[in-house]
């Protein structure tokens, strides 16, 4: 009978187990950091205006080329172009206004997968 104590050949080092978690510990690390420059890239308002107006024109043209002329309004929120309002009869007082943010412009889901697939 053979002891639990005794160490297969093919068994890691407790230094390689090391390396190994180093290597591991690489990407949620990285992508903490990545967390910590995207909060402070967003932390004022509309910081990403650009990419906020680009989305919103593009999402208005959209609704208006699928669902015909007069499906949405494209307008300001604070002085920017950001709101798109979706018109419909059946939509509570006729219209839903859908502000797009820079917490919801895509940018840190990017980031995000980008940064994934620059560790692999």
């Amino acid at each position: 009978m053979e002891t639990a104590t005794k160490r297969a050949d093919d068994d890691m080092s407790w230094p390689e187990v090391g390396r190994l978690g180093l290597r591991y510990l690489k990407i949620p690390l990285a992508l903490l950091i990545l967390e910590m420059i995207y909060w402070f890239l967003t932390q004022p308002s509309n910081t990403l205006a650009v990419i906020q107006t680009a989305e919103a024109y593009l999402w208005h043209n959209l609704t208006e080329l699928i669902f015909g002329p007069g499906a949405s309004e494209y307008s300001t929120h604070q002085g920017w172009w950001t709101r798109v309002d979706l018109i419909h009869p059946n939509f509570p007082d006729g219209r839903i206004a859908l502000f797009v943010g820079d917490e919801c412009a895509g940018i840190h889901e990017m980031l995000f997968i980008s940064t994934l697939v620059m560790l692999t």
